[in-house]
């Protein structure tokens, strides 16, 4: 830029004096009904994050000397004065403090499914080692009692051979017990199931506390607390589902209905290929999601594809998950490493009006910045111009 000036210690002394310069811009009086909040770390001391579901925009970034209730419950007067809080939701992960801070402050809290339901997938790896353990043992005994070279040496051996398979057949079962009830479990938690319509509601909950049930005979301190865990959390939950149903009946009343059950699997197709790691499903079910599409639209073709978008949309913004989270905590936390410890609250509005300004490069929000996202209005300028012109 022409300066003659760039010493490491001059650039850092211009960047804070624009962090302190720095407008705060983000607008007020919209109304939001998802928040995603989240607790990220420079050193010892936590960064409380909140962002809309929807825009990803920072409307709070705080650096705090604590997480508890109490900070959290301090975190939300700013988000009320700014218009924010009208009966919403924060979607995050179970973390005592910020779970008890909306209690405190009267905001709804939704528990993050992958939070919720991930602690207990580990024990599948843990079942699956003794099995396979098992069945090594099982394999030596066998070949020590056939090999026994009298009567009284092979009735021995075959005793132990015995007590190895029946504990081989005990770690196999446990494991491929866990493994259905996991898979069902996880089924549980869909809105619908590929066959019928939407899921009745106590059915599903009697399910899904059966299973927590069958997984307490499985055996294990450590399951069991994670299951109670779950079992504590699942109420908070469940009125998913209640905001679903009416999302559900806008749905009936668009579609006939072979066009609204293809419709709503291609959605939940579409959903569950994005959120997975394999890629096999990454493939497999955009092509499931595309057969239904063209299935609904040779049934209703009227304005399909206007009708589609919008109830993709409104499933889209039925929040469940704060996985969306991760996009912004990845911006944040390469400025918090090259700060070297020294991070202030003027640099960290920095970084937010940074992350607000700043259009996505990939993913549904590709072209869009934020703070683009959050109000409908385009942005002029790039992100440093708008900087620099509101500085100097």
């Amino acid at each position: 830029m022409g300066f003659s000036l760039y010493s490491l210690g001059y650039i850092s002394q211009r960047i804070l004096a624009y962090a302190r310069a720095i407008p705060l811009d983000v607008p007020q009086g919209w109304h939001i009904t998802f928040y995603l909040s989240d607790e990220i770390y420079s050193g010892s001391r936590p960064i409380l994050i909140t962002v809309p579901a929807q825009s990803l925009a920072i409307l709070k970034i705080e650096l705090a000397d604590r997480r508890d209730g109490r900070q959290w419950q301090a975190h939300g007067p700013a988000l009320q004065d700014a218009g924010y809080l009208e009966a919403p939701y924060v979607v995050s992960d179970l973390g005592t403090g910020l779970v008890k801070g909306g209690a405190l402050y009267g905001i709804a809290h939704h528990p993050d499914l992958f939070h919720l339901l991930q602690p207990i997938s580990g024990f599948a790896a843990r079942f699956e080692r003794p099995a396979y353990a098992a069945i090594e043992a099982e394999d030596p005994r066998q070949k020590v009692w056939t090999r026994a070279p009298s009567e009284p040496v092979r009735r021995k051996k075959r005793t132990l051979y015995k007590k190895a398979q029946a504990a081989a057949v005990e770690a196999i079962d446990r494991y491929d017990h866990f493994c259905y009830l996991w898979r069902q479990r996880k089924q549980a938690f869909d809105l619908w199931d590929t066959a019928g319509p939407f899921k009745d509601r106590p059915r599903n909950l009697a399910e899904v506390l059966a299973i927590l049930e069958w997984m307490k005979s499985l055996g294990g301190e450590p399951l069991n607390q994670e299951r109670a865990t779950l079992e504590k959390a699942r109420p908070a939950y469940w009125d998913y589902f209640y905001r679903a149903e009416k999302l559900y009946q806008a749905l009936a009343q668009t579609y006939p209905a072979d066009a609204r059950q293809a419709v709503r699997l291609a959605w939940q197709y579409q959903r569950q290929a994005k959120n997975s790691k394999c890629y096999a499903v990454q493939q497999g079910l955009p092509r499931e999601a595309q057969f239904y599409l063209e299935y609904a639209q040779a049934v209703y073709p009227e304005r399909f594809a206007e009708r589609r978008a919008r109830r993709f949309a409104d499933f889209d913004a039925h929040i469940r998950s704060s996985s969306l989270m991760e996009k912004v905590n990845s911006r944040v936390r390469p400025f918090l490493e090259t700060c070297r410890g020294q991070v202030t609250q003027e640099r960290l509005n920095l970084v937010a009006y940074y992350h607000n300004h700043r259009r996505f490069v990939r993913g549904p929000r590709r072209g869009y910045a934020p703070i683009e996202r959050l109000t409908g209005a385009p942005l002029k300028t790039a992100w440093v111009d708008a900087l620099l012109e509101s500085v100097h």
